[in-house]
């Protein structure tokens, strides 16, 4: 899973035959790009998304800076370290 912050646009898109609820902008983009990083059973935080809280209640390591399609620098992530409890 990957997780980032920011402003989007947020609505209803379509026509009257196909209508669906999307998000669309930077911030989506970037989502997206998150999202493509991180692997199964992982969740990636971008800098934004990091930043939000003054304190993290979660262990962060730092990811190396992927480049990615649209952006002309690197992504600044971090991974959430947790175990999944045993029930």
């Amino acid at each position: 899973m990957g997780l980032n912050s920011g402003p989007a646009a947020a609505g209803n898109i379509g026509s009257e035959h196909y209508l669906q609820y999307a998000t669309l902008g930077d911030v989506t983009n970037v989502a997206s790009r998150v999202c493509g990083v991180a692997r199964a059973g992982e969740v990636v935080l971008s800098e934004s998304t990091r930043a939000r809280p003054k304190k993290s209640p979660w262990l962060l390591t730092p990811l190396p800076p992927p480049r990615v399609k649209g952006k002309d620098e690197p992504l600044t992530l971090h991974r959430v370290e947790w175990e999944a409890s045993s029930g």
